[in-house]
């Protein structure tokens, strides 16, 4: 149960720095709270229509495996976002690609959740059960309360590189310990 925390903490740190900081990233460079607001929401709507299909085959496949491949997605789009946003883009290429990237990483926080309660239930006995999911939920809420402080530490300019290599490092972390430890 331990490295499922940890991987939970890990991953949920990556993601939770990366939306405390692609606010203040796209607002310091686009000076646009409207456009803030695009890049966030746009997540959801690519979430919308594929968390169900998700759902679906979680239902009926390995919840190890699909975790395993949410963080190889998370660390290839953390991969591809420090490449292209160290990049001179001209500024359409540069916010079309944040808002595409931010929407995966959208996709990746909700699968991660979505696919780690499933993940649990099947590891853990029954009696088990409810203190697993508790020790997730103080993990989740752990993670809401250190996520700025993080973010705020790590961000030295109007870059998100650095926040980028964090996703990168924690994202790998995460699926170290879900390959070698569950």
């Amino acid at each position: 149960m331990i490295p499922i925390l940890i991987s939970a903490l890990t991953s949920g740190v990556s993601m939770a720095v990366f939306f405390t900081a692609i606010s203040w990233f796209v607002e310091g460079s686009f000076h646009s709270t409207t456009l803030v607001s695009v890049v966030l929401s746009s997540g959801y709507i690519l979430t919308f229509f594929i968390l169900p299909k998700i759902g679906f085959f979680i239902d009926s496949n390995s919840a190890k495996k699909a975790l395993n491949n949410i963080y190889i997605i998370g660390l290839l789009n953390s991969v591809v976002f420090l490449f292209l946003t160290n990049i001179n883009l001209n500024e359409i290429v540069l916010i079309a690609t944040v808002i595409i990237l931010t929407s995966i990483f959208t996709f990746i926080r909700s699968s991660d959740q979505v696919i780690r309660a499933t993940y649990i239930k099947r590891v853990v006995s029954s009696e088990d059960l409810y203190k697993a999911n508790k020790n997730l939920e103080l993990i989740r809420q752990g993670i809401t309360f250190l996520s700025g402080g993080v973010a705020f530490f790590i961000l030295e300019d109007k870059s998100i590189s650095n926040v980028c290599i964090v996703s990168i490092f924690c994202f790998s972390i995460s699926l170290f310990i879900n390959l070698a430890f569950t």
